[in-house]
C-alpha cells in the first residue's frame, strides 16, 4: 500500500512535468528531491487516511451512484399471493441477499419473511398482525448468529432464517407471527445481523388462534379429501398424512399454464394436478384448516448457493418460496413444505457448471466490497477504539527483557528520526538554494558581519573591509548567483564547492 501511494505521488509530478514541457529533461538531484517529497507524502497520507478510515462513519449510499443506472427493486413476495399468478422472478437469478454463516443442513434453509393468515379462496393476504415489543422467544436447538447483506426491493419485510430468535437492527417492528418489518423503505444495501435457531419450532402458547381456522366454505370437495385423509387421526399424525399425499407423486410441479379459473384450488387438486410451490402450500393449509389445525403461509426463500471460500450463502429471487406452518398445543408453530422435491429448477441448493463457477468468483468480489463498506459501521469502530489500549500494550514478557524491547524501541524511533531530518530537509519549507545561503550568512555573522534584510548580496559584501574574509565571500556570492539568477538547478557539484567556500571563510 505504501508503494503504491509513493508511486503514484511520483506518477503525478512527472505527469505534470510532462504536461508543461514534453522536451523538459530532469536531472538526477531533481528526480531525487522528487522521490524524497512523495516519500514524505506518503509518510504524511497513510497514517492519516488510516486515522479517517476507523474514524469517519460508514454509508451505503454509493459514492459513484451517478455512473450506473439504478436497479429496479423487487422481491419474490408481497403482502398478497394469488393462485395462478406466476411472478417473472421465479425465473431470475438476481441476489435479493448474502448471509455470512456457517454452512448447515440443505433441509433447514428456509429464509423467513412474511405470514399470511387468510386466504378467500383465489389468493391469501396479511389480514392482522399483532405487534411484540419484545422479541425475544426461545425455540430449542442450538441458536446460530449470522449477517445479512440485503439488496434493495420493493417490500419492507426484513429476511431471518428460521426459526428467528432476534433481530439486531433499530427501526423494525416485530409481530407476534415472528416476523420483522422495517420502518423504512429498503431502497438502498443494507446489513444486520440476526440469531436463529433452524433446528428448532416455535415454542409459545398462542391465545388467539380463531384467524387461522377461517376456510372458504365453498369448497365441499377439497373439505372431503381432508376428511378422507385425516381419517381417524388428528393433531401432527393428520398433518403428516396431508403431507404425504401432496408429495406421493399424484402432483406434478410447474410455473406454466398453471389452474387460474374461479375455483384454482380445486382444480390443482381434481383436475390438472399440477402448480408450483403456491398451490401445494395452500391445499394443505387448507385442508389443515378444514379438519380444525391451525395453519397459515409463510413467504421468503428458500435454499441457497453456498459459497466455500468466502464462507456465505447467496440467494437468488428465483428461490422465492411458500411453505405451511401448523399450530399444536405443546409443541407450537411446525413447519410442514408439501412441494415436491423434484422442484430442483426452483430451490436448486448447489451449482454447476464453468459459468456458475465463474460467476460466484465475481461474486465473492461484490460480497467483501457489502462487508467492508456496508458493516464497518460505528459501533464496529468504537469498539476498536475500547480494544486500542490493549494492543498497544507491551507484550507480556520478562521484566528485563521487556526493558531490552522498550529501548531497542527507542533506539529504531530516534534512527527513524534522524533519517527524517536527513531525509527531508524541505520539511521547514526551504529549499537546496537557501540553505546553502543561510549557512554563509550564519558564518559570516560569526564573524562579526551581519547582513541587513535591506541589503543584497553584493551590497552587503561591498562595505566588508579588505581581507581573506572579503575574498571568500565575494567568491561566494559570485558562484552562488552564477545559477541562481541563470534559474539553473543546484548541482552536488555546485553545492560542494560553495560549502568548501563557507568552510574557507
Amino acid at each position: 500500500m505504501g508503494s503504491f501511494v509513493l508511486l503514484l505521488g511520483m506518477a503525478a509530478i512527472f505527469v505534470s512535468c510532462q504536461a508543461e514541457q514534453a522536451s523538459l529533461r530532469l536531472p538526477f538531484a531533481v528526480i531525487a528531491d522528487i522521490g524524497r517529497q512523495s516519500l514524505l507524502m506518503t509518510l504524511i497520507v497513510i497514517p492519516v487516511a488510516s486515522l479517517l478510515f476507523f474514524l469517519l462513519p460508514r454509508t451505503s449510499y454509493p459514492f459513484f451512484s451517478f455512473l450506473n443506472r439504478s436497479a429496479v427493486a423487487k422481491s419474490g413476495f408481497s403482502d398478497s399471493v394469488r393462485l395462478g399468478n406466476v411472478s417473472q422472478i421465479q425465473m431470475d437469478e438476481t441476489v435479493v441477499m448474502r448471509v455470512a454463516m456457517e454452512q448447515i443442513e440443505e433441509r433447514s434453509l428456509y429464509w423467513r419473511g412474511i405470514v399470511f393468515d387468510h386466504f378467500n379462496g383465489q389468493a391469501w393476504q396479511v389480514k392482522e398482525q399483532k405487534e411484540r415489543p419484545l422479541h425475544r422467544y426461545g425455540t430449542g436447538g442450538r441458536p446460530l448468529r449470522y449477517t445479512v447483506y440485503l439488496e434493495p426491493y420493493e417490500y419492507n419485510t426484513i429476511l431471518t432464517l428460521d426459526h428467528p430468535v432476534y433481530v439486531m437492527l433499530r427501526q423494525v417492528r416485530r409481530y407476534d407471527s415472528y416476523t420483522y418489518m422495517a420502518m423504512f423503505p429498503l431502497n438502498k444495501k443494507i446489513s444486520y445481523e440476526s440469531i436463529s435457531s433452524p433446528q428448532g419450532m416455535i415454542h409459545v402458547v398462542e391465545d388467539d388462534l380463531a384467524r387461522y381456522l377461517e376456510a372458504p366454505p365453498d369448497m365441499p370437495r377439497v373439505k372431503a379429501l381432508a376428511a378422507e385423509l385425516a381419517a381417524g387421526k388428528n393433531g401432527t399424525a393428520a398433518a403428516d398424512n396431508i403431507l404425504r399425499h401432496l408429495r406421493s407423486g399424484r402432483y406434478a410441479y410447474a410455473l406454466k399454464n398453471l389452474p387460474s379459473s374461479g375455483r384454482p384450488l380445486e382444480d390443482f387438486l381434481f383436475t390438472y394436478r399440477y402448480g408450483n410451490c403456491e398451490y401445494f402450500a395452500s391445499a394443505m393449509a387448507v385442508m389443515l384448516r378444514y379438519r380444525g389445525i391451525p395453519a397459515r403461509l409463510v413467504g421468503g426463500y428458500r435454499g441457497g448457493y453456498y459459497h466455500d471460500y468466502g464462507k456465505y450463502y447467496v440467494v437468488p429471487q428465483r428461490f422465492a418460496h411458500v411453505w405451511v406452518e401448523s399450530y399444536f398445543p405443546g409443541q407450537g408453530w411446525v413447519r410442514f413444505d408439501p412441494t415436491p422435491a423434484t422442484a430442483g429448477d426452483v430451490a436448486s441448493l448447489t451449482g454447476t457448471g464453468p459459468m456458475f463457477r465463474i460467476r460466484m468468483v465475481f461474486d465473492i468480489m461484490e460480497y467483501y466490497w457489502n462487508m467492508a463498506i456496508i458493516n464497518y459501521d460505528l459501533q464496529k469502530q468504537m469498539r476498536l477504539f475500547v480494544k486500542l489500549p490493549d494492543l498497544l500494550k507491551p507484550p507480556a514478557v520478562p521484566f528485563a527483557r521487556q526493558h531490552v524491547i522498550w529501548l531497542a524501541s527507542a533506539v529504531v524511533g530516534l534512527l527513524l528520526l534522524a533519517a527524517a531530518w536527513f531525509l527531508f530537509p524541505r520539511i521547514a519549507g526551504k529549499s537546496r538554494e537557501r540553505r546553502i545561503l543561510d549557512a554563509f550568512l550564519r558564518r559570516m555573522a560569526r564573524r562579526g558581519y551581519r547582513k541587513k534584510s535591506s541589503e543584497g548580496l553584493e551590497e552587503f559584501i561591498r562595505f566588508l573591509p579588505e581581507g581573506p574574509p572579503k575574498a571568500a565571500a565575494q567568491k561566494f556570492v559570485e558562484q552562488y548567483q552564477g545559477f541562481y539568477y541563470k534559474d539553473r538547478p543546484l548541482s552536488r557539484r555546485d553545492k560542494d564547492d560553495l560549502r568548501r567556500v563557507i568552510r574557507g571563510l
